[in-house]
């Protein structure tokens, strides 16, 4: 090819590239060149109007839950989820857990190919229903409020314990209770409606019985499984008071009381009434009246034979003496022994006659010769002038027989029948006052309690003999200032005794210590309440008693737990016990002490008794688990910032109901019927705070921060509740009303974890409000208690405790 022709081929081939840049830039010359259109946007999958979703509108804590809704059959579309609580999705139908309760706004969105979206919502409300499920409740489905263990007014009325371990107790609201733990815990069995038991008593672990006020007798045989009721028995249909349950077997039943008694050899299905007062003894079927004996339980009776003439030297039946009493002890089917005197004017008060002795079955007396070292005992050697009069002089025969003690101002005993009589040897100084009533131990003689009690008080005193009553010892209840009313079982290993304070306490032989029987209604006012979580249940309350319950199931169940040694106690009459926990920690001012757990309340250690010296602890404050503060009985106040290690005294406090800091400078102090103080530099000085309507009862007070702070409480007369908050740190206060009507006395106040306020008070008051106290909403009780202590862990878990020992708890925010 020559050069000519390859300069031809570069140019056509130039010509051709041009013309094809220029097709394709859309140019070219007079408009006769084609034209390429651009691509279409895509359609995308057409999307209704409207979307919705699905879920449940309300759900439980940590269950998974599935969404659904209403275009997820469709293809092309991107969805995107929002739980309300900061988690997401990207799935058509996904599932999710929700990990804290509240009310939570679920948001829906669909978006197509082209862009197109749709939306919607929908509020999912999360409960907690774990430690509520299947209670009683206000609502249906366990929603509401819902009563927990212990329940109102469920006091004991009898407690019978068959070991060290094992027992019953009957409660006067109708329910029976069986511990396996010697009383520490109880679990509710038979319930008679309608009824309230005032007496149980068990012959084995088998046969007991329950005694209704009514009269009404209930008798099981298998421990306690199956309760029948039996007839009632006669003339026991009033009050209840003073009646006794003697259960003999599974059929020789009596029930007794002053001046009357009846009998069954059937259990229960029949009675024989005897219209006397009787004692009786085990295992004999004899019933013996002040002026003869029963035998076969009532069927045949006997009048005792003549009683000896023959008068002590110091009787008299001159001018002054009233009427003649007899106290008869009952040993076994025959032996009996009677104490007799007669009353006086009461400046001298009742003298002690004669001491008649039976063991014939009451057929023929005689009179034990009462003398000391040889010599008669007259009322003025028994009881010197210079000491109380004999009140009541009784004797307490063990079931030997042989034994007898006399108890004026001095213990006696005899070893001979009474013939003789020796001083008893009484640690601590002899008893003075009534002996209100004794036990003798029947499976040891020689163990022998009684109570005794100055006249017109209530505070008695448990004593102790193991040695027939040669010497005798104060038990430990006497040295905590306890007070005892009744024995209510003296046998070995299973003391227990009624307390002044309507408190039962068993003794553990094991360990010589005092232990309160869990009991709702001597426990007193719920002061406080902390729970960890809803979900592992773990939870605490002290009481205005000196019990501080603890519960492992979220308060289903609860068991009390003793802090300190009884010879502690110490419960001055304004003082309020405190509980706070904080994550695994707590702490507790109970019985003038403060007490530090650092496993959710398992075991508790006593913190600062030795820098605290003699002054107790009148109420305490913690702001966490190393930094809190303390009043003391001494008038000052000490902190520690070391979980109670070490404590320093930073100033001066009068006694008050509560104490709140909320950082190392600024606090409050809560005289219920002076009102409240501030300090601004750690409780050196304080300064009084200035709150309208400022005459009324303060009941309680809650500093959320170092601004907002929330005081309830009361006018006497009329009742009328009051609550004031302030929000800058006490300067202006605000009063909160109800529209239309006054609130009710006005307990306690508390805020949830989500800020939420709660206020509580007098006939279930209870409300709350979410919006600062604009408005509140009413979400009372209908039972009618005074509510005292407040705790909410969120907006749906919480817990309120009642002026009786109730607590009611809600998964639902108490709808």
């Amino acid at each position: 090819m020559n050069a000519v022709h390859r300069s031809r081929l570069r140019a056509l081939a130039a010509t051709v590239a041009l013309t094809s840049l220029m097709a394709a830039c859309g140019g070219g010359g007079g408009g006769g060149g084609s034209t390429v259109e651009p691509p279409k946007p895509p359609q995308g999958t057409a999307l209704p109007d409207q979307v919705t979703l699905t879920a449940l509108a309300a759900t439980e804590i940590g269950v998974e839950q599935s969404f659904g809704n209403s275009v997820s059959g469709l293809t092309g579309l991107t969805f995107a989820w929002d739980f309300g609580d900061g988690s997401t999705s990207a799935e058509p139908s996904p599932k999710h857990a929700y990990a804290k309760t509240g009310d939570f706004a679920v948001k829906f969105k669909v978006t197509n190919a082209a862009g197109t979206f749709r939306e919607a919502t929908q509020t999912v409300v999360v409960n907690s229903l774990a430690h509520v499920r299947n209670l009683s409740c206000s609502g249906a489905n366990s929603s509401g409020w819902c009563w927990q263990t212990p329940r109102v007014g469920e006091r004991f009325n009898g407690v019978a314990l068959l070991s060290a371990s094992l027992g019953w107790a009957a409660g006067a609201d109708g329910q029976l209770f069986k511990t396996t733990d010697g009383g520490s815990s109880w679990t509710a069995g038979f319930k008679a409606a309608g009824k309230s038991f005032v007496s149980i008593n068990f012959v084995d672990a088998q046969v007991g019985a329950a005694l209704a006020k009514d009269g009404t007798l209930y008798l099981t045989t298998d421990g306690g499984t199956q309760w029948a009721a039996k007839s009632m028995a006669p003339g026991f249909n009033s009050t209840g008071l003073g009646q006794t349950l003697d259960l003999l077997d599974s059929r020789r039943i009596v029930v007794r009381r002053s001046g009357l008694a009846a009998a069954s050899s059937d259990g229960g299905t029949t009675w024989l009434s005897v219209a006397k007062t009787v004692a009786t003894a085990r295992p004999s079927s004899a019933l013996w009246a002040p002026d003869g004996r029963y035998t076969d339980l009532g069927q045949a009776y006997q009048a005792y034979g003549p009683t000896p003439t023959t008068r002590e030297p110091w009787e008299s039946s001159g001018p002054g003496w009233y009427f003649w009493t007899d106290d008869l002890t009952a040993v076994d089917e025959l032996t009996a022994v009677r104490v007799q005197w007669a009353d006086q004017p009461i400046s001298n008060g009742p003298d002690l006659r004669a001491v008649l002795r039976t063991f014939d079955g009451g057929q023929t007396w005689e009179r034990i010769a009462i003398k000391e070292d040889g010599v008669r005992l007259s009322r003025s050697r028994i009881s010197p002038a210079t000491e109380r009069p004999i009140y009541y002089p009784t004797l307490l025969v063990p079931t030997n027989g042989r034994v007898l003690w006399a108890l004026g101002s001095t213990v006696y005993r005899s070893t001979d029948g009474g013939a003789n009589w020796t001083q008893a040897v009484v640690a601590g100084g002899a008893p003075t006052g009534i002996r209100v009533e004794g036990w003798a131990d029947r499976s040891n003689p020689a163990r022998l309690l009684t109570v005794y009690r100055q006249f017109g008080e209530t505070l008695g005193v448990l004593y102790e003999t193991l040695d027939e009553g040669k010497t005798w010892t104060k038990t430990g209840l006497a040295e905590a200032g306890i007070g005892v009313t009744r024995i209510l079982s003296g046998e070995a290993g299973r003391v227990v005794v009624e307390a002044n304070n309507g408190a039962q306490y068993r003794r553990d032989d094991a360990t010589g210590r005092w232990v309160r029987i869990a009991n709702a209604d001597d426990l007193g006012s719920i002061t406080a309440l902390g729970f960890w979580d809803g979900q592992t249940g773990k939870g605490l309350a002290t009481t205005s008693g000196s019990g501080l319950l603890a519960t492992d199931d979220g308060g289903r169940n609860w068991r009390v737990q003793q802090l300190g040694d009884l010879s502690a106690f110490f419960f001055p009459a304004n003082y309020r016990s405190k509980l706070q926990v904080f994550g695994s920690k707590a702490w507790t001012a109970r019985n003038g002490n403060v007490y530090f757990s650092d496993n959710r309340g398992d075991t508790w250690t006593e913190k600062g008794r030795a820098q605290f010296g003699a002054a107790h602890v009148w109420t305490a404050h913690f702001r966490d688990a190393n930094n809190g503060d303390v009043v003391l009985d001494a008038g000052y106040l000490m902190r520690t910032t070391d979980g109670g290690a070490t404590w320093t005294r930073t100033g001066n406090a009068v006694l008050s109901n509560d104490i709140q800091f909320v950082n190392d400078q600024l606090g409050l102090i809560n005289i219920e019927k002076a009102g409240i103080s501030v300090t601004r530099d750690g409780g050196a000085t304080w300064s009084n705070v200035v709150i309208p309507t400022a005459q009324f009862y303060f009941k309680q007070m809650l500093m959320v921060d170092a601004n907002e702070w929330w005081v309830v409480g009361y006018l006497a007369a009329p009742v009328v509740g009051y609550v004031h908050v302030t929000r800058d740190g006490g300067q202006t206060w605000t009063e909160h009303k109800l529209p239309g009507k006054d609130w009710p006395a006005l307990r306690a106040v508390g805020v949830a974890a989500d800020g939420q306020p709660w206020i509580a008070g007098d006939g279930g008051a209870l409300f709350t409000t979410t919006d600062r106290g604009a408005t509140w909403q009413d979400r009372s009780l209908t039972t009618g208690s005074s509510l005292s202590a407040i705790h909410f862990n969120s907006s749906k878990t919480g817990w309120l405790g009642g002026t009786r020992g109730e607590v009611v708890s809600t998964g639902t925010g108490g709808r």
